[in-house]
């Protein structure tokens, strides 16, 4: 390991989680202003009308400790309709309904800006004074640089094993302790339908028949302005009992990626250049049969050079070369 490197890392982490932890407006170099579009307390339904008011009260406390850095206001777009019509082609805030029995169309968001900068706040799941106060504090910590960032993690629980013993853990062990080294991580299985309110980036990682709770919570957080990393494969691959096999694996968000505009095909691709895969081969000496390990050639893992990825792409630019394992076409 790279002593030099551990430690300026771990310096680093400290010195962002404590300015992330410290003075909510260190850091921030232009005003933040926060635009409440709520309806009048009569049309909301409950609890709502009681977080009205809680929402007043943490936002006068904020600004309070700001030293003039941060205001506030709160409209009403039911009785605007030139405010409605700018809040939904702007952020895509529409009024919401309860369900049947109760048509009644209200408004309840909350966004933050700063210059040129906007941030939906998503509403706590708690609905409640101190969620509220976490939800926008998480808020206004995006626009100051050099905050720890917090990531929000799904991965699949660990499959139970035939006997009644605990399964494996989860093999994104590793990951998540990489991960942890520059960022404040989340675990989360997504079962409330909605990502950790402080999450400034989701990543879902090998997803195995999400239910539509989960995918609401996906959504939700896109919806919201925040960014999402699905890590899925249309296949599991299994390597036991000395053979190589694959079985669908349904993500439980084909629907959702099809909305999207995305498919993720139930095919895998091959490719003449590709990297060779250590296979055991069975061979007969004299009577004696022995096993030795050799490299084949194996189509299931394509292996792209430079020529073969999109110099003017963020996300291939630089990369020089890689392997892609079992991969399925999008």
């Amino acid at each position: 390991r790279n002593p030099e490197y551990d430690i300026t890392r771990s310096i680093k982490k400290v010195l962002y989680g404590y300015q992330g932890g410290g003075d909510l407006f260190a850091g921030i170099g232009k005003p933040v202003r926060l635009r409440a579009f709520v309806s009048a307390p009569e049309t909301l339904p409950e609890p709502l009308p009681a977080l009205r008011q809680d929402l007043e009260a943490v936002l006068a406390d904020i600004q309070s400790g700001s030293a003039g850095r941060f205001e506030w206001s709160i409209q009403d777009p039911a009785a605007d309709p030139a405010l409605a019509k700018e809040i939904e082609a702007r952020y895509g805030f529409q009024p919401l309904v309860i369900g049947l029995l109760d048509p009644v169309p209200f408004y309840f968001y909350l966004a933050l800006e700063s210059g040129d900068q906007a941030e939906a706040v998503p509403l706590p799941e708690s609905l409640d004074k101190a969620g509220l106060e976490r939800a926008i504090e998480a808020g206004i910590k995006r626009f100051a640089p050099g905050v720890l960032r917090t990531l929000a993690i799904y991965t699949p629980p660990a499959a139970p094993s035939q006997f009644g013993m605990p399964g494996q853990g989860s093999s994104y062990g590793l990951v998540q302790e990489g991960l942890r080294d520059g960022f404040d991580l989340r675990e989360t299985d997504l079962s409330s339908g909605q990502v950790p309110e402080d999450a400034d980036l989701l990543l879902v990682l090998g997803p195995d028949g999400l239910d539509e709770r989960q995918q609401f919570a996906i959504d939700q957080f896109l919806m919201q302005g925040g960014t999402v990393i699905v890590a899925a494969s249309s296949f599991h691959v299994d390597l036991g009992g000395g053979t190589i096999s694959a079985r669908p694996r349904p993500t439980g968000l084909e629907d959702w990626l099809e909305h999207q505009g995305l498919g993720l095909a139930p095919l895998l691709v091959l490719d003449p250049q590709n990297t060779p895969f250590p296979i055991p081969v069975q061979r007969d000496l004299g009577g004696f049969v022995v096993e030795e390990i050799q490299t084949l050639d194996y189509p299931y893992f394509p292996d792209v050079r430079a020529d073969g990825l999109a110099e003017d792409s963020g996300i291939a630019a630089n990369l020089g070369q890689i392997t892609m394992n079992w991969s399925s076409p999008i």
